[in-house]
């Protein structure tokens, strides 16, 4: 019986029995051997000589630790293979990759996903130098492993087999479409796994909004967009489904990502690269330079060029998918900043609303999130397609001023609203938290979700941003009302205005997070001397006479015990409080250089 996925895929027409056909085919592998000492191309190979020899050295290791980087550590060996065709990268890759096939057991996850991922690879793209005997021994395991993942997703006894924005399902997915694209032809019945590569693709690149912002936040976005970058372009390039071009997510992705940056001439310093909104270590793990050069070079986009380099210059990207640049940087495209860019953005998908004081690499930045937890885009679904990696945090806001966060989010935490920028009602926070990731559940059945009345640029250029918090609240905390304004006053200057109303009277807590402790200054001002920047806080108005407390708080992490901290904490609060109107003035200057407050009369 034929093996026919459709009859019409490139990979059973012109590609049938060619390798490498994995992400590139053997005549660019040819121009890129003879660019290879030229910028960037030597630049960009000394990421990848960095990876592989790491995993080179390292390999498999029985599977104990975290192998992930593996999987990336193996096509990076198999590049340079083909690149420079010097026996030590050869025999690296082939007996790297044969030892993690020979294991009995990748699970069905990100693991899995991985070092499918890498495997695969190194069968495709060495595929015309390796024996018989080797050929026979990588198809016979990389078939095992498949069919595992497969016979669990055809059931959908996998919560990842339709989780459509997040990487428990693009990582995966991406292994098991390697496999299966390095071995049709080769083994028999491989089309069923091509066609539910297909479907799931369809369905991931359908569940994408127009921001180019993943729900996950920041870091995991760039985790899922990496991989799912990958995937795509096999798609694209063996069955000859072009999900990428017609995107706006893909097409906004390299603007998005710019605007959630800290200013640029610190990103090297602190490995504090980017406003996160989600889980995340305070910095990234993945790119995000691959699928910058790969948005260049399918948008013709110089801002996504000059982007991918400037984070390459500025030693902010990291090496898990190095070789990807190689293979998806375009020359022919012009890395150009423009001219212009507003200073104010509003990510209407997502409800997130970025203000900077300008764009000249010292900039401070103020982030303000108050939407949907997956987007409104993805409000049709039912079920969970996001992930939990969110956070409870609608209406909080971050600022990141004079190089390092004087306000700062929770990071890879607990879900506890007690850690982010909102507010509390009788010390209960907003619907989804209480465990090491969020539940939408509420929002999946219906619930209202918060949302952005109004933001923009006002008369004088300034930017601002208006959000309305109240359904982020369950209903028992009786919170009739509350509405956050943020106005930007002066680079330096911030304004926060709460309209908090409730059915009776409760405690309640404005809250304000930092890395460094507060201090009083009097019951209405308080100050965070941070290493660079000084944070003040002045109350300047308060209907319901609430007050300044500070404290330290403990922040329980997830997932590893160096995520567990102490931060400091501010909390505008009063005893009870029905209705109530604050006005609280916030003002940065750099350490040992305090001037002149910006008048708010």
């Amino acid at each position: 019986m034929a093996d026919i996925i459709n009859d019409a895929t490139p990979i059973e027409t012109f590609l049938r029995g060619k390798h490498p056909r994995l992400l590139v085919e053997e005549k660019k592998l040819f121009l890129l051997k003879k660019k290879q000492k030229k910028q960037p191309y030597n630049i960009l190979l000394k990421r990848v000589i960095t990876s592989a020899n790491y995993w080179a050295a390292n390999g498999w290791n029985d599977g104990k630790g975290d192998v992930r980087g593996l999987g990336d550590g193996l096509a990076n060996m198999a590049l340079l293979w083909k690149l420079t065709h010097k026996q030590k990268w050869f025999d690296a890759a082939l007996a790297n990759a044969k030892k993690a096939c020979a294991a009995k057991d990748w699970g069905t996850d990100l693991v899995f996903g991985h070092i499918a991922h890498g495997c695969a690879i190194v069968f495709d793209w060495l595929y015309n130098d390796i024996s018989l005997k080797d050929k026979n021994f990588l198809k016979t395991h990389l078939v095992h492993h498949a069919k595992v993942f497969f016979d669990e997703w055809r059931t959908y006894n996998s919560f990842a087999s339709f989780g459509y924005t997040f990487n428990h399902m693009s990582v995966p997915l991406t292994g098991f479409a390697s496999i299966a694209y390095a071995l049709y032809n080769e083994e028999e019945n491989i089309a069923p796994w091509i066609k539910l590569v297909m479907e799931k693709a369809r369905l991931m690149a359908d569940s994408l909004g127009p921001d180019g912002i993943s729900p996950e936040g920041t870091a995991y976005g760039q985790y899922h967009a990496e991989w799912f970058a990958r995937l795509l372009v096999m798609v694209r390039d063996l069955s000859g489904i072009d999900l990428i071009k017609n995107s706006l997510w893909w097409k906004n992705y390299p603007r998005s990502t710019f605007y959630l940056t800290t200013s640029r001439d610190t990103w090297g310093n602190k490995d504090e690269v980017f406003i996160t909104f989600g889980d995340a270590d305070r910095h990234h793990w993945y790119g995000p330079d691959p699928q910058l050069r790969l948005c260049a070079g399918i948008f013709r986009d110089s801002l996504s060029q000059w982007l991918a380099s400037e984070f390459v210059k500025r030693n902010a990207v990291k090496n898990t998918g190095a070789y990807l640049n190689l293979l998806w940087h375009d020359e022919t495209v012009p890395a150009k900043r423009p001219a212009k860019l507003p200073r104010f953005c509003h990510f209407k998908d997502q409800d997130i609303v970025i203000i900077r004081s300008s764009w000249n690499g010292n900039e401070n930045v103020l982030g303000f999130k108050c939407g949907p937890h997956s987007g409104y885009h993805n409000l049709r679904f039912n079920h969970n397609v996001s992930g939990g990696h969110m956070h409870p945090a609608a209406g909080a806001f971050t600022i990141f001023a004079h190089g390092e966060f004087v306000l700062i989010e929770s990071n890879y935490s607990f879900k506890q609203t007690a850690y982010e920028n909102t507010i509390l009602i009788n010390g209960t926070g907003q619907i989804g938290e209480g465990g090491d990731w969020f539940e939408d559940l509420e929002f999946r059945r219906g619930h209202p979700v918060p949302h952005i009345i109004s933001a923009g640029v006002m008369n004088d250029g300034r930017g601002y941003v208006i959000g309305d918090a109240t359904n982020a609240y369950p209903k028992e905390v009786g919170l009739k009302n509350f509405i956050r304004h943020i106005y930007e006053l002066s680079p330096n200057d911030w304004l926060l205005i709460d309209e908090i109303e409730l059915l009776k009277e409760s405690h309640v807590q404005i809250l304000f997070h930092g890395d460094y402790q507060f201090e009083l200054q009097n019951n209405t001002t308080a100050l965070q001397k941070c290493e660079n920047a000084c944070l003040l806080i002045r109350s300047i108005k308060n209907s319901a006479d609430m007050t300044f407390k500070t404290s330290e708080q403990y922040l329980r992490g997830v997932g590893h015990p160096n995520r567990n901290r102490t931060i400091g904490l501010l909390s505008l609060e009063g005893a009870n409080v029905k209705k109530a109107i604050s006005v609280v003035h916030l003002h940065v200057f750099s350490v040992g250089n305090r001037k002149q407050i910006f008048s708010t009369e």
